[in-house]
């Protein structure tokens, strides 16, 4: 890599800080109102109190005593009320802090958790009363501690100068850093921003600092014209002297030697005749030098020299120079290879990690073998000069950044991906040490997945790891790949964390099968995947522990048992099948006539429901007995088992129907447009919710109709709460609507694109909704938002709570089925957010005394 000096932010913050202004406005009225209530009626009380206390001095000692005692329940009560309003008061602070903490993030990630954190424990003081999250006074510091949490990537930060910092690069085993500054100076670092060493002795500015291989020796290079060596100690070891401005400088890969090169900046001035004068730079040669100081090799070229670099193995150097060449040298100083064919100057030069492929670059890139066979030619876009390129760590691609685009090339030419600048900048780039991840600059560092070369244009966004924002410079990986360190205009020297752990609350799982759908365990610690090829199971932290086969064709459903030891699967085959969870096959259920939909254990794991594509639902006893079939497309079971939700889907409308496990059909309900779910049952298995336009209709399993529930939009995909007294359903426009069972509206969630799917969590203290801007939301019952994830799908997919509420999962479809994924989230209790939250400070609270004081609540944790 050359030396070098969430567009916005993540979408997710910018939709999180929207919705929660709007909420902030609607929470402050409704504050507003609240505090005037409980002042009036605390003064109210307090005043009717002291009334009724004097009226009861005056008529005598006895009934003294029991109106002092009135007055004081009075009082106590007043007091009660008094404390509401402190509450209220500090729930407005606290909402109002958990919003600044998240547009914090835009620009500092470390003190919006510090806030959001501040904030958290503040609630947790309110709230250690063992409220319901209905009953919280702020909501946002919840939502801002998820956010943040789930998305933050800086790690640690130390101040590094007081002047403006120039570079920053790793130690080779990623134990230190080196930086270097304006003031003349290089400085040693641990990670932890603990000064080890500053190199003190150049008489300008500090632009290079370079750890050697082995970390014994450090390379600095200055506006003084001189690289000068430095043991670890802060030792001055050799000076390397120019005469003119150096350029670039760095250790061979065996540390044994330095390679420099020099030359003023081409200046073009008028004279005071009016003529102009070109001061052209003299020194057109790179310089090879012993760790002594020594001067070994000069080896020249025809005008000045742009880039020196070593071969892989130290044995060839290779040269770029403004006289249109690139050069391959042997140690001796033996020209063995001259590259031509650019018609301008060859700004840069770059060996491949197998030391087999040369890239030059001009105003065209050039990609050859070391014997000067020209393999391929691509074109820069004229109106931009090279400003980074090089090679994958595997050699099999390059990529050649600009101001304006960064191109990813294999090195046929062929291109893999582009990605154009936000912003007119440096454009530096690289890829990481494992090659999958990739980094492109502009305003902001935005950090790539590109393991998946057949790259969608059209979808780049799904390829975007994350985006490292606060006006940060010269962004370098570490050597395991696991950190980023930048600095920026502040004088802050920033470590980011880009390990796979992170964010640690979201699993991605996938498999080259290609996963057709995804279902939980009844513990909650599995999930189950049936793919084109072989039923997969995994843990919640995506981690593969079986991979069944036997089916023909693809399996299209799989579930578990009540008990959850075993699973049963449904094909294209014509087959359904039950297995234990060790892979071996247990009943092979036959005999349909179409290809199998769906297959599910009753509740009470008595029965076995199967479902073919030709709308045939068949019922078998768990030993595999045929026990009844009818012509319906069966697709839920009621929770007690004496009943199926039968749906399919007609003449854009859904249609559902009530059967018994006899086969018998008690009613057939009116088809319901837009609806994803169609109909649902109770708990207790007795009622059943469905849509019909702006209606919503609850009827027992005789079939009868019990209540209506109305809105101003047509409503769909209805659902109960757990405990059965609320109903939750989603509206054309863009809303969740909670109505009780009597038929009063409770609640209007609104969105900011249509919803598709509303459920409960199974403890009905949260909501989940999906909609089309494929963000998921997490809500508490009162409408407060807690969290919000976003994905990327063709689809509003839907979304399933882990049957201990602590999950949320979502199969997600791709492109393509190959591109289709589970997405498991974690959702965390404020405890459980505080404790993260003070887990990834742990380093930083460290060397932050006045912050580690202020946030207690890390203090039994530290």
């Amino acid at each position: 890599m050359a030396n070098k000096s969430l567009n916005q932010q993540d979408y997710q913050f910018l939709t999180a800080s929207q919705e929660f202004e709007k909420q902030e406005m609607a929470t402050a009225l409704a504050f507003q109102e609240e505090e005037s209530r409980i002042l009036a009626q605390a003064n109210e009380t307090l005043t009717t109190a002291q009334h009724q206390a004097k009226q009861q001095i005056r008529i005598g000692g006895g009934v003294l005593i029991c109106s002092l005692i009135g007055a004081a329940i009075a009082f106590v009560g007043a007091t009660i009320s008094t404390n509401q309003l402190r509450e209220t008061q500090l729930g407005i602070r606290l909402e109002q802090a958990g919003i600044t903490a998240l547009k914090q993030f835009e620009t500092n990630q470390l003190e919006s958790l510090v806030t959001a954190m501040d904030a958290g424990q503040r609630l947790k003081e309110i709230v250690k009363d063992g409220r319901p999250l209905e009953k919280y006074p702020a909501s946002s510091p919840v939502f801002a501690l998820q956010t943040i949490l789930d998305n933050i990537h800086e790690l640690k930060r130390f101040v590094a100068s007081k002047d403006n910092i120039t570079t920053v690069n790793w130690s080779h085993d990623g134990k230190y850093i080196v930086t270097a500054s304006n003031n003349k100076t290089a400085s040693i670092w641990n990670l932890s921003g603990k000064l080890i060493v500053e190199l003190k002795g150049h008489q300008d500015g500090v632009f290079i600092a370079n750890f050697s291989p082995d970390g014994k020796q450090i390379l600095t290079s200055s506006s003084d014209k001189t690289v000068r060596l430095w043991n670890f100690s802060g030792k001055q070891l050799a000076i390397l002297r120019h005469q003119e401005n150096v350029t670039s400088a760095s250790f061979s890969p065996n540390g044994k030697r330095v390679i420099t090169t020099s030359g003023n900046p081409l200046v073009i001035e008028r004279g005071m005749d009016g003529k102009t004068i070109v001061n052209i730079p003299n020194d057109k040669t790179a310089r090879i030098w012993d760790l002594s100081g020594n001067l070994l090799l000069q080896l020249q070229h025809q005008a000045k020299v742009n880039s020196a670099k070593f071969s892989p193995d130290s044995k060839y150097i290779l040269t770029a120079s403004d006289d249109k060449t690139a050069r391959i040298w042997d140690r001796s100083g033996k020209l063995l290879q001259t590259f031509t064919g650019h018609t301008m100057a060859v700004n840069s030069a770059y060996w491949s990690p197998n030391g087999k492929y040369i890239l030059t670059n001009s105003n065209d890139s050039y990609v050859w073998d070391i014997s000067g066979k020209q393999i391929t030619q691509f074109k820069v876009d004229d109106k931009w000069v090279t400003t980074d390129a090089g090679f994958s760590p595997d050699s099999r691609r390059i990529f050649v950044s600009t101001p304006y685009k960064t191109y990813v090339r294999d090195l046929s030419g062929r291109l893999i991906r582009e990605n154009k600048n936000e912003k007119l900048l440096n454009g530096d780039a690289e890829f990481s040490p494992d090659g999958q991840r990739f980094f492109t600059t502009d305003d902001t560092i935005k950090v790539w997945d590109i393991r998946d070369e057949a790259v969608k244009p059209w979808d780049l966004s799904s390829n975007l790891i994350t985006e490292l924002t606060g006006d940060q410079s010269s962004p370098r990986w570490s050597p395991d790949g696991k950190y980023i360190v930048t600095f920026g205009q502040d004088k802050i020297v920033r470590i980011w964390d880009l390990s796979n752990k992170i964010p640690v609350t979201k699993v991605a799982i996938n498999s080259k099968d290609a996963i057709t759908g995804a279902s939980w365990s009844p513990n909650g610690k599995y999930v189950v995947t049936p793919t084109r090829k072989s039923i997969l199971i995994w843990n919640s932290y995506g981690q593969q522990l079986a991979r069944f086969i036997g089916h023909e064709d693809v399996v299209s459903s799989a579930n578990f048992s009540p008990d959850g030891k075993k699973i049963v699967t449904a094909s294209a085959d014509k087959t359904a099948r039950v297995w234990d969870t060790s892979g071996k096959q247990l009943l092979l259920l036959s005999g349909h006539e179409d290809g199998v939909e769906y297959a599910a254990f009753s509740p009470d794991g008595k029965y076995i429901l199967t479902t073919t594509y030709n709308h045939k639902t068949r019922i078998f006893s768990e030993s595999g007995k045929l026990i009844t079939t009818f012509k319906a497309r069966g697709i839920t079971w009621s929770h007690n088992s004496k009943y199926i939700l039968a749906m399919f889907d007609y003449d854009g409308k859904n249609y559902s129907s009530l059967w018994n496990i006899s086969g018998e059909k008690i009613v057939k309900f009116q088809g319901s447009e837009n609806s994803y779910l169609g109909a649902s049952f109770s708990q207790d298995g007795e009622r059943i919710v469905t849509t019909d336009g702006n209606i919503v209709t609850m009827w027992n399993t005789s079939g009868q109709k019990l209540s209506e529930l109305k809105a101003n939009q047509e409503i769909y995909s209805p659902s109960f709460s757990p405990d059965g007294t609320l109903v939750i359903a989603t509206s054309l426009d863009n809303k969740a609507i909670i109505w009780d069972t009597s038929g009063k509206q409770l609640l209007e969630i609104p969105h900011q694109s249509k919803v598709g799917f509303a459920v409960f969590s199974p403890d009905g203290q949260r909501i989940v909704t999906a909609s089309d801007d494929k963000i998921y939301r997490v809500w508490d019952i009162s409408g407060k938002q807690l969290a919000q994830y976003k994905y990327s799908s063709t689809f509003i997919s839907p979304i399933h709570f882990s049957p201990d509420g602590k999950y949320i999962l979502a199969h997600v479809q791709g492109n393509s089925p190959e591109q289709n994924k589970v997405l498991i989230w974690r959702i965390d209790e404020l405890d459980g957010l505080l404790a993260r939250g003070c887990d990834w400070l742990k380093d930083y609270l460290n060397t932050q005394p006045q912050i580690r004081e202020r946030l207690k609540v890390c203090w039994v944790n530290s």
